[in-house]
């Protein structure tokens, strides 16, 4: 079973922080951004989607306790099972990497939130690991997409650019150290002209 809860901000992060917390042992666990999650007919609100996969009792029992957390925490909740909820993980990702801008991106677990309620973008990040995508349409400058940057690396995180109107004229990776050029060196011998990180 899939549940999709969606709220505030503030409640979301609420919710993250009780379920990373707990002896819950969701199979996928990530916030969605806004747009995303209304673009998927989901709500209308930052959203929080959760996978319980195995045993019957142990799926019914952990469904119910995120229930009783989103109704503490005033969120709305919903349901989704068998064929409605494989089609909801599979339109995911293309849904996600929709946007002429791609971006990877990590940050610490209690900004992921902050990160992705930051501007318009389709994404979802880990709640635990911090790691996920944002995706952008071409009203996104590359000034902004480098204090997106900012904000993840002020908070032990990396924003990497996969794909982008502008990406000739920006550094991919954000990466300034010591093994930048060799990096560089062998994207442009074995994948001069992005056929594989556009398969990301």
């Amino acid at each position: 079973k899939t549940i999709c809860v969606t709220g505030n901000k503030e409640n979301i992060y609420q919710l993250q922080k009780t379920i990373s917390a707990s002896g819950l042992t969701p199979t996928m666990a990530d916030i969605v951004s806004s747009s995303l999650i209304k673009t998927l007919d989901l709500g209308n609100d930052l959203g929080l989607l959760i996978r319980f996969q195995g045993i019957s009792p142990s799926v019914e029992q952990q469904s119910y306790q995120i229930k009783e957390w989103s109704e503490k925490f005033n969120l709305s909740f919903t349901m989704y099972q068998n064929q409605e909820e494989s089609d909801l993980w599979h339109n995911l990702p293309r849904k996600t990497y929709e946007g002429e801008i791609v971006c990877k991106v990590g940050i610490v677990s209690n900004q992921v939130v902050n990160l992705i309620d930051k501007t318009a973008n389709y994404g979802l990040i880990n709640i635990n690991s911090g790691i996920g995508y944002l995706s952008f349409f071409d009203n996104l400058k590359s000034h902004q997409l480098m204090n997106l940057r900012k904000f993840c690396e002020e908070n032990n995180g990396f924003l990497t650019v996969l794909n982008a109107p502008f990406k000739n004229q920006i550094e991919s990776w954000g990466y300034r150290g010591n093994s930048l050029k060799i990096m560089t060196t062998l994207k442009e011998n074995f994948d001069p002209f992005d056929v594989w990180i556009n398969r990301i």
